[in-house]
């Protein structure tokens, strides 16, 4: 699966003509100059398809302002984002590919024997509410037409878990890489060990070991003089009714916590061992792109 085009209407430097960029299927090099949409476009491909709901959610700054126009001063009320996804895995030419098509249910064909493609839309609507910010309600969409013009009864809502199958990861052209890298990374490594069936022997094994290492740390003398401070000034400092216990934890507080708190450890020839942080920019990107 990869995404052949992606048009944007009313975002950020793009105004209310739409604007469809072709994407190659190699590889894609965005080449122009400062201020001419290479950034915006990365950013757009997020708003579909991020890894978080923070890259997900439309903002009243994505909204298309004019030229000496303040950017969080929009003209545009309304944005569109839409992308045309591909299946190259299943037209049977090219090259051999370990990919799997996902199982889209709404793929469409614009001529009798064509490829099947999918198109998905995101639409976002900005409304002066009085607040700041204003108000965003945005939406995501199966286009199932192939025309242009889309009536409403040819919309159909993306599931969380039909969108969930496609994730553009960004990382920003910060002088300062190092950090994003290392994120994303961990992010990568965490949906890894979050997709395995753990068996339910592991699980409790697990378990145990946690609760046995709490209660050994939670048994120094030193942890409970401050626990027991702590839950004094707490005493003090809290305004409700309710009895509420305040104490140190160490580690997870089960199996599901410890498993998510996932990293990548390397280990060289004389015993030593570092995490990403020990690795060069370079490295770090390296093995982001081998988790991913």
């Amino acid at each position: 699966m990869k995404i052949a085009s992606i048009t944007l209407r009313n975002f950020r430097c793009f105004g209310d003509s739409p604007t469809t960029v072709e994407l190659a299927e190699d590889i894609t090099a965005l080449v122009g100059a400062n201020g001419s949409g290479k950034t915006a476009l990365l950013i757009a491909l997020t708003r579909l398809f991020g890894t978080t709901q923070n890259m997900r959610t439309i903002r009243r700054s994505d909204f298309h302002a004019p030229l000496g126009a303040a950017t969080d001063d929009p003209s545009a009320v309304e944005l569109s984002i839409e992308v045309i996804l591909i299946f190259p895995e299943l037209t049977g030419s090219g090259e051999a590919s370990d990919s799997v098509a996902p199982a889209f249910n709404h793929m469409i064909v614009d001529s009798p024997g064509g490829d099947p493609f999918c198109r998905l839309k995101l639409e976002a609507r900005w409304t002066d509410d009085g607040t700041i910010e204003g108000h965003v309600d945005q939406d995501l969409y199966w286009i199932l037409t192939a025309e242009e013009s889309v009536p409403d009864d040819r919309k159909l809502r993306v599931t969380p878990n039909d969108r969930g199958r496609i994730q553009v990861y960004y990382i920003p052209a910060n002088r300062d890489p190092a950090p994003e890298f290392r994120s994303a990374a961990r992010n990568s490594a965490g949906r890894l060990v979050r997709a395995i069936s753990w068996v339910q022997g592991t699980r409790d094994t697990v378990q145990s070991a946690s609760e046995k290492i709490g209660d050994t740390l939670g048994s120094e003398l030193a942890v409970i003089a401050i626990n027991r401070l702590l839950q004094e000034r707490w005493d003090e400092l809290r305004d409700d009714y309710a009895s509420t216990n305040a104490a140190l934890r160490f580690g997870g507080a089960g199996f599901d916590e410890i498993v998510r708190d996932v990293g990548v450890i390397f280990s060289y020839a004389n015993g030593s061992e570092s995490d990403l942080a020990g690795l060069s920019e370079g490295q770090q990107s390296l093995i982001f792109m081998a988790l991913v």
